[in-house]
């Protein structure tokens, strides 16, 4: 039973990690384009300015991201009052907007030695990201409804 358990809890704890790194993975790829783009309009060099960004973008990423799935997770397991656990919506906005708080004071902290505008300036960019992944996971869901309906249809057509 131990490593049953065990084994569980790795699984989901390599989900959620699966999850972070997918989404610091694209931060970056981001990073990389944005680089591209300032260092032409500047003048710069470009594998330079591009490294760079792309490495600033995926440390941003990884704090704000890391700090939002472990006020996800917290959340779903905790008791909390007003019935936030069950309700996916606002349990995945209150979790972004504490992760781009938290992440944000993180960044500003590390980077300017002034958390608060970190924090401000990564609400709003935290709450977009949340609002892009409930978009994309409706979107999911329709994709998957048409194609089993068009499955099941074609299937009965050809009994």
């Amino acid at each position: 039973k131990v490593v049953a358990v065990v084994w569980v809890l790795s699984k989901q704890t390599m989900e959620h990690i699966d999850r972070i790194s997918h989404r610091v993975a694209i931060s970056s790829a981001f990073g990389l384009i944005l680089g591209a783009s300032i260092s032409t309009l500047r003048g710069m060099s470009l594998p330079r300015t591009s490294i760079a960004a792309a490495a600033s973008c995926a440390m941003a990423a990884t704090a704000c991201l890391g700090a939002e799935r472990l006020f996800n997770v917290s959340m779903s397991y905790g008791n909390i009052p007003g019935g936030l656990a069950e309700d996916y919506t606002r349990r995945l906005y209150t979790s972004y907007a504490a992760g781009g708080l938290v992440g944000g004071a993180l960044v500003g902290g590390a980077l300017r030695k002034k958390p608060l505008p970190g924090a401000v300036a990564f609400l709003p960019v935290m709450l977009l990201v949340a609002r892009a992944e409930l978009e994309l996971e409706e979107y999911r869901d329709v994709r998957l409804r048409e194609l089993a309906t068009t499955t099941s249809v074609g299937q009965s057509k050809d009994m």
